[in-house]
């Protein structure tokens, strides 16, 4: 079992998915890199995982841990139906 990263840099990580910014997202990410996992920093380097992983923030679906950034499963509605129009 993995140990969560520190709580004060998870809340940072999560103010700065909030702000939708990927510059505040990418910072906020620099300034904590020895503690976060790999995963996380290879996200930095990809404008569109590093948007998608603050969505998943955003909703409450991950958490980050010194392994990795790991899906809750648990807040996963299977029954979810994406509202967005698709063209």
């Amino acid at each position: 079992m993995s140990e969560k990263v520190p709580d004060e840099i998870v809340n940072e990580l999560k103010k700065a998915a909030r702000s939708r910014d990927p510059k505040a997202m990418g910072k906020a990410i620099d300034r904590h890199w020895r503690d976060l996992p790999e995963d996380l920093l290879e996200a930095r380097e990809d404008q569109k995982i590093l948007k998608e992983t603050m969505n998943l923030f955003n909703q409450d679906l991950a958490d980050v841990h010194t392994e990795g950034v790991r899906l809750k499963v648990e807040n996963v509605n299977c029954n979810h139906v994406d509202k967005r129009k698709k063209h």
